[in-house]
């Protein structure tokens, strides 16, 4: 008894020629882009996206007080952060670290991390 095989294009379904005639032009497209073959080193490259540093306004500021006093501990670890950063307060670690402890206190894992490498380091 003999084998019969049955071949499916592909081309019969979803679409026709003209649907693999479309993929192939946009799998060509994509692929013979300037920047896809690029060798140029990304160090030597002009950056697309200018950097663009976001203060933390004074009404954050005073939401995330009054959140962290009535003992929210994300509250807590992040006025830790702005304070240790001085993003949109003036720098100062010793409140960065009331604020860390707080936060540590309650069993915040990256509260406690960055006291303790904070501590390390204002010494």
């Amino acid at each position: 008894m003999g084998r019969c095989l049955v071949v499916v294009s592909p081309v019969s379904f979803h679409g026709g020629h003209e649907a693999v005639a479309g993929a192939a032009a946009r799998f060509k497209k994509d692929f013979s882009r300037e920047d896809f073959f690029d060798k140029t080193p990304p160090s030597e490259k002009a950056p697309r996206v200018k950097s663009v540093k976001k203060m933390t306004s004074p009404a954050e500021i005073k939401l995330y007080k009054t959140l962290a006093r009535a003992s929210d501990v994300a509250a807590q670890n992040w006025l830790g952060l702005i304070y240790q950063k001085g993003d949109g307060v003036p720098q100062d670690f010793s409140e960065a670290i009331k604020w860390y402890a707080m936060a540590a206190e309650q069993g915040h894992p990256e509260a406690q991390l960055r006291l303790d490498h904070l501590k390390k380091s204002v010494r």
